[in-house]
């Protein structure tokens, strides 16, 4: 015997999507929605803040620490440069005193010189004039 479409059971489709179950599972989405609020609010967002808060104060740390290094870093290269500068200085002023001294004791070592060449050559044209 056939059977017609009135004597199939009628299953019902997704449960899911069974008005008769609407009501309990709107107040377990109620419940789970609530719950999963709470957790968060309660225990993952402060959590979640505190680490937040923790990297922008290392953060601003970092940055201050950096910048005084950075000042501290343009303080020894101005020092460099005014040390440098001063060094040169000094050299400059080393070599033109000695370049002075070298000067004056070959002006005094050729006048000396001189004086020994006039006095030979008192002394040659003597013998010469004796002979």
């Amino acid at each position: 015997m056939a059977k017609t479409p009135s004597d199939v059971p009628v299953e019902p489709g997704m449960p899911q999507l069974d008005f008769t179950t609407f009501p309990n599972q709107m107040f377990w989405l109620f419940v789970t929605i609530v719950a999963i609020y709470f957790i968060l609010s309660k225990i993952a967002l402060p959590r979640i803040g505190a680490v937040l808060s923790d990297r922008q104060d290392t953060i601003e740390h970092d940055i201050a620490r950096a910048e005084e290094l950075k000042q501290m870093a343009e303080d020894a290269e101005t020092a460099y440069n005014k040390a440098l500068a001063d060094a040169r200085i000094e050299a400059n002023t080393i070599i033109n005193d000695t370049k002075l001294e070298m000067k004056a004791e070959l002006a005094k070592k050729i006048a000396d010189a001189d004086l020994q060449i006039a006095d030979r050559a008192k002394e040659s044209e003597q013998k010469l004039n004796e002979h």
